[in-house]
């Protein structure tokens, strides 16, 4: 008897939102904080107003969904993504949920490893520009 063992195919990154988060952090690093997915800004002694995204709640944001800042680890996916059904759960209330940063992994064509790494709170500026870079297959800018 033989057995085949097959992966499945690894995902394709999304360049355009990959590139996009990136740039809307760069341009307006005020409401960037990538210690959590998302805070508001009075809640870490911060005068501007709004809530901060780090680069995972941002790509979910720019990707037309929504985080609760009151319970930014959970996410919601739209009733349009495709994401793997044993990623979520069903709540009390009947809500499909998921991890969050599985959430931005998913959304952004990224394999958890590659998620983790881009998403990690030690991440400054110039190495999401590095990381980035490599998922998109280019050489990182970072004169930034």
């Amino acid at each position: 008897m033989t057995f085949t063992i097959t992966k499945p195919p690894r995902p394709v990154p999304n360049v355009a939102l990959l590139k996009r988060t990136l740039a809307q952090i760069e341009t307006d690093p005020e409401h960037w904080h990538q210690h959590v997915y998302a805070v508001d800004l009075a809640r870490i002694g911060r005068a501007e107003c709004g809530t901060a995204y780090c680069y995972a709640g941002r790509a979910i944001i720019l990707h037309g969904n929504t985080i609760d800042p009151d319970n930014p680890d959970i996410v919601t996916p739209l009733a349009t993504d495709e994401i793997d059904p044993a990623l979520t759960w069903v709540l009390a209330d009947g809500r499909t949920v998921m991890d969050t940063g599985d959430y931005a992994a998913a959304i952004l064509g990224l394999t958890r490893h590659q998620g983790h790494r881009l998403f990690s709170w030690r991440n400054n500026r110039e190495d999401l520009r590095h990381v980035v870079a490599e998922l998109c297959g280019e050489a990182a800018d970072v004169t930034g």
